[in-house]
């Protein structure tokens, strides 16, 4: 998978940059001369609390008496005018398909820290920036380092030719909290969403990932709080696709209400099924079926249930006209490919991961923010395949087995001794 190192942050990236001398990040702006010319003290420090490398950055909140307010801690690619708004940014010509990076969080209150993402491109007739592409998420308390993630949606097949990044210790900027303190590592983009097919990405999460609903587990789940979060799923090449089935968290307490959505690009998107909603009475898969379309990615956006505001789906199936044995995105540890075997063993994994194919796949394996941690092509059928990953961190991957005829998922569980 392509990763796109555009940040020059010595205390974020991981590469060469660590370990410079620090004043402020270099190519950024941050919120301290604006926090320290109101004598609130500097925002924007950086610590030794490091995901990797020697520093990460640290974002605090801070009180200005002069003001009567608090002034977020905020670091952005762009340039900083009173403290919390935005503009400008810096080259960049990729498409990426998301920010991916580490944070902690010690919030105070109710307080979320906030990751915006603003992708654009000069428009010489109207003489204004058009947006090519936009994410944002919201994350709550995390005691250690956590993986995260900024999906981007596109607006336009153009590419941009600049990127606006913004980080903030509280999300609302405009009502921030003094003492939330935001620690920051390992930033990149990541892919490049014309070519990459991610299995599974998500708007946001609550720690209940979005792999999880194809590891065949009704005790796991994906969550995300909120009217318009979305789950979207790629497919190796275009189907028509006629229907999804969703096992729902909770669902026989619950009603849950979605839309289904597809696309071929990623840019524009169908509406195929809105306002659906759940039976309410069940924990087990749901069909719901709609017209056949052609689509290479579905997503499932959420309206949150009957109860309150949270998309929580356990288990999600595609159905798609592929080969007859091959109806179904499924993930199982061991399953039929027409009269032979897919199998992936052991799980949980140290070293080494055993494949065995029902026919010859390309074998890929994702880590939790998307990124291609193994690839092996030409992968012959029905022998037992070998993959090293003794030197993968400890943590969930996506398995992903594929050909001309079907995609497989698999959730692993990587271990170190």
């Amino acid at each position: 998978m392509k990763r796109n190192y555009f940040l020059l942050l010595p205390f974020l990236i991981l590469g060469p940059l660590f370990g410079q001398a620090y004043e402020n990040p270099i190519n950024w702006y941050t919120s301290n001369s604006y926090s320290t010319y109101n004598s609130a003290g500097a925002t924007v420090s950086k610590s030794t609390d490091a995901k990797g490398g020697l520093f990460a950055a640290r974002l605090e909140g801070k009180n200005a008496a002069l003001l009567g307010k608090t002034i977020p801690g905020v670091i952005t690619t762009g340039i900083l005018k009173g403290g919390i708004n935005v503009s400008g940014g810096q080259l960049y010509t990729i498409r990426s398909q998301k920010l991916t990076g580490y944070y902690k969080y010690s919030p105070q209150g109710a307080d979320m820290a906030g990751f915006e993402v603003l992708l654009t491109k000069w428009n010489p007739t109207t003489l204004k920036r058009d947006t090519i592409a936009y994410g944002n998420v919201s994350k709550g308390a995390a005691a250690g380092y956590t993986a995260f993630n900024v999906p981007l949606t596109y607006k336009t097949t153009d590419a941009p030719d600049s990127q606006l990044v913004v980080i903030s210790s509280s999300a609302d900027r405009l009502n921030a909290i003094a003492g939330s303190v935001l620690l920051i590592d390992g930033l990149l983009f990541i892919g490049d969403a014309n070519t990459e097919c991610v299995p599974v990405l998500a708007s946001s999460n609550d720690g209940n990932l979005p792999e999880n609903v194809l590891d065949n587990n009704l005790q796991t789940r994906w969550s995300a709080k909120g009217d318009g979060q979305w789950i979207e799923f790629c497919l190796e090449t275009e189907n028509e696709v006629d229907g999804v089935e969703i096992a729902f968290h909770s669902g026989k307490i619950r009603k849950s209400i979605f839309d289904v959505l597809t696309s071929l690009d990623r840019v524009t998107w169908t509406n195929v099924a809105l306002g659906l909603t759940s039976c309410g009475t069940s924990n087990d898969l749901e069909k719901f079926s709609f017209n056949k379309i052609m689509a290479k990615y579905v997503r499932i956006v959420g309206h949150g249930n009957s109860l309150n505001l949270w998309n929580s789906y356990c288990e999600v199936k595609l159905s798609y006209d592929t080969a007859p044995a091959e109806k179904n995105i499924t993930s199982n540890n061991n399953y039929n490919v027409g009269s032979k075997i897919f199998d992936v063993y052991p799980n949980p994994a140290n070293d080494i991961l055993y494949i065995t194919v029902g026919e010859n796949s390309i074998i890929q394996i994702f880590n939790i923010n998307g990124s291609q941690v193994v690839y092996q092509s030409n992968v012959e059928e029905n022998q037992i395949h070998s993959v090293d990953v003794k030197g993968l961190t400890a943590g969930i991957y996506l398995v992903k087995v594929s050909n001309n005829k079907f995609i497989k998922t698999q959730k692993v569980v990587i271990n170190k001794p």
